[in-house]
């Protein structure tokens, strides 16, 4: 993790994506980048490089019940997908949100995708064929020119990730607020 952080934090092309809006907290205490979304801001998104931080630990019990019965040969063979005939059932509705969350959040990446997660011995990653850990990276220092984060300060704000855009303001490009009424020729 300190590896990770270390050489992708002043990065435009990584962003940090956690499943809930309160995890954010937790991550932006192991990562210094302000490029760090919930799966609900995550939408539309898309960087060279992704970093999928406790998406299943913090949905240990939900993805148990998903991989509940599924062996990794079941998924070598061709499915027919198809929606449940009865519309009254709406017992599977609750892991609809995850898989999609896991869907979007493995589609971020346009190039990289690092997946961090504290429980990684988790059913779901032997079913995605992705048991092995892997210690140490090979990671070169990733930083941004102070332009790039402009662009992407203005690019977040446009589509309304306010949040993001006033951190890079502040961490990144040391903008501040002035403490006068600024002035303009409207007033």
């Amino acid at each position: 993790l300190q590896e990770l952080d270390q050489k992708t934090a002043i990065s435009t092309q990584f962003a940090v994506v956690v499943m809930h809006e309160d995890q954010k907290k937790m991550a932006q205490r192991l990562f210094k980048t302000p490029l760090i979304f919930s799966i609900q801001e995550a939408k539309g998104l898309e960087y060279q490089n992704i970093i999928l931080y406790n998406f299943v630990t913090q949905a240990t019990q939900h993805f148990n019940s998903i991989c509940q019965g599924i062996q990794s040969a079941d998924l070598q063979k061709d499915f027919a997908y198809a929606r449940n005939k009865d519309k009254t059932d709406k017992s599977l509705e609750i892991y609809k949100f995850y898989i999609n969350a896991l869907y979007v959040g493995l589609t971020r990446a346009m190039c990289n995708l690092y997946w961090v997660e504290q429980e990684h011995q988790h059913q779901i990653f032997q079913l995605l064929g992705m048991q092995n850990a892997v210690e140490h990276l090979d990671l070169i220092q990733q930083d941004s020119s102070l332009q790039d984060w402009q662009r992407e300060a203005k690019k977040l704000e446009l589509q309304g990730k306010t949040e993001q855009a006033e951190r890079i303001r502040k961490e990144i490009l040391k903008e501040e607020v002035p403490t006068w009424q600024v002035l303009d020729r409207q007033q």
